[in-house]
């Protein structure tokens, strides 16, 4: 009996627990807390400095889809030459609690009127 409940409580562990303790490790690559236009700006300097684009990759943590171009975008060594060669890339967190709203439409002329030189 006392095996038994060792057992469940274990196999409960293991249930619960353990599947929360993979999600807190996972890499969190949108900051909520970030200044989203004031890092658009310093990409718009850095790019127009080293003859580069400018790449917003808006996306959230609560969103599979952005983690996996995420993940694609650090293991694909293709992509990620690529991208390092010819783009300054910066990642805007969108979420029910950050939308980035007013930042999104202040910054859209900015970056429409942008290109090289």
């Amino acid at each position: 009996m006392k095996n038994s409940l060792n057992l469940l409580i274990f196999t409960l562990f293991v249930f619960f627990a353990l599947p929360q303790f993979a999600n807190a490790q996972k890499e969190k690559p949108y900051n909520p807390k970030a200044d989203a236009e004031k890092e658009i700006n310093i990409a718009v300097k850095k790019a127009a400095e080293n003859n580069k684009h400018v790449l917003l990759v808006i996306g959230g943590n609560w969103c599979p889809w952005c983690l996996k171009i995420n993940q694609y975008f650090k293991t694909n060594e293709a992509v990620k030459s690529f991208l390092e060669k010819n783009y300054e890339v910066v990642k805007v967190n969108y979420s029910k609690e950050v939308k980035n709203m007013p930042m999104r439409t202040n910054t859209h002329s900015k970056l429409c009127l942008f290109g090289r030189k």
